[in-house]
């Protein structure tokens, strides 16, 4: 195999990666691969920014790197520099044209074109990084307030996440009961990852680097609990709810189901409704 196919280079805010810019991709792997290892001090801990350069990159070579670097750095947080574009042939014309031949009726479509594109809104690039993996934890309970969770692919919890704990993931989380406590999905970076829980109530949510906090306060769950009592009498004398009630009940229990998501750098929820579980704090 060729040597030289992989340069390292300390930047303020990270590691930069050089690659050959004709050398296959799977040479480039064994060799970034072995000089990982062989080099673990110049990392650290494995927590700064990881860009690579050198090469443009195809959406399967950036996937296969992102992967790579997920096992061998976990902390890291990968990205990929823009090639830089070349002027074309086309372009190089009309410039020379306009040099050569300017007068008023191009000066004022170059004037006219200016206004649009100022009234036009910029339009906001966002590069989604999706963490695809077959690899995922499964926790079934509850967890408790200090309590954590961390899986270096997906994480399912089958229960609740009480106040104060916190569940972390490389991938996407996906909580099949209540979310209270913090969650934060794409830890390394992939801000294409989600977050979905059929009762999301959480304190703090996190894709990749943006974070947002949450309070809530659920008056419906205050009056059930103040009229709770008084039912209860009557209650022991139904002998099933009537349908209206259970309609009610699970329109209740399942009114802050939500997926979360990365949207324009900001994380938005998502909320739809389910009718086939009851209180999703007794799912366990």
């Amino acid at each position: 195999m060729e040597k030289g196919l992989v340069y390292f280079k300390g930047m303020a805010d990270g590691v930069r990666i050089y690659l050959h810019d004709t050398a296959p991709m799977y040479e480039i792997l064994d060799e970034l691969e072995q000089k990982i290892n062989a080099n673990r001090a110049f990392f650290g801990d494995g927590n700064c920014r990881i860009s690579f350069s050198g090469r443009p990159f195809t959406g399967g070579e950036k996937q296969r790197l992102t992967d790579a670097m997920a096992v061998m750095l976990p902390l890291g947080r990968v990205v990929f520099d823009a090639p830089k574009q070349k002027r074309s042939d086309t372009d190089k014309w009309l410039n020379e044209y306009r040099e050569k031949h300017s007068n008023a009726a191009a000066d004022a479509r170059e004037e006219m074109e200016a206004e649009e594109d100022e009234e036009k809104p910029a339009e906001q690039e966002e590069f989604i990084s999706r963490f695809r993996s077959n690899r995922a934890r499964l926790f079934q309970g509850i967890l408790e307030s200090g309590g954590e969770l961390y899986s270096d692919g997906h994480l399912i919890l089958i229960g609740t996440a009480e106040n104060g704990s916190e569940l972390r993931a490389v991938g996407n989380i996906i909580v099949v009961g209540g979310l209270y406590g913090s969650a934060h999905a794409g830890c390394n970076g992939h801000n294409g990852s989600y977050i979905i829980a059929m009762d999301m109530r959480p304190e703090r949510l996190a894709i990749a680097d943006i974070t947002e906090t949450y309070s809530y306060i659920d008056e419906s769950e205050k009056i059930f609990d103040e009229t709770e009592t008084k039912r209860s009498f009557i209650d022991k004398f139904k002998k099933k709810k009537e349908p209206a009630d259970e309609q009610e009940e699970n329109k209740r229990n399942s009114s802050y189901s939500a997926v979360a998501l990365c949207k324009n750098h900001k994380i938005e929820l998502d909320n739809f409704t389910i009718h086939t579980f009851t209180n999703p704090k007794n799912m366990i």
